[in-house]
């Protein structure tokens, strides 16, 4: 994976949705710090409080629109009704898809071979 790749996303405390961007603790307190590098040649990067337990780490991997996947994002598969998870598998030191059938496939695999569209992250408030 690249260095710029590297990144998070997590709900702000503020309740104003998602923020991506650096992680870093500091205090007992988590923090994502936004990249606005490309907005203005000044250091404009504002730390953002946000819920530890909403973590996700950017999986280096995009769906079939272009949007980028991370882990806990919940994913369709296009032409079909199943949903699954992107999960980061301890045992395999890689990104896996978790169906709802709770069948556990590699990311990089399922995107190869299906068709996929993020359609929500499993911390979003349900409507």
């Amino acid at each position: 994976m690249k260095t710029e790749n590297i990144k998070f996303k997590a709900k702000r405390l503020d309740g104003k949705g998602w923020v991506c961007g650096y992680f870093y603790e500091e205090n007992g307190n988590t923090y994502i710090i936004e990249n606005r590098q490309k907005e203005s040649k000044l250091n404009r990067n504002f730390p953002y409080q946000v819920d530890p337990s909403t973590v996700c780490i950017f999986t280096g991997l995009t769906d079939c629109e272009g949007k980028e996947l991370f882990e806990h994002d919940l994913i369709h598969f296009v032409g079909f009704t199943h949903t699954a998870e992107v999960i980061w598998s301890e045992g395999n030191y890689a990104f896996m898809v978790v169906s709802e059938n709770k069948h556990s496939y590699w990311l990089h695999n399922v995107i190869k071979l299906c068709r996929i569209e993020r359609i929500g992250n499993k911390f979003d408030k349900k409507k």
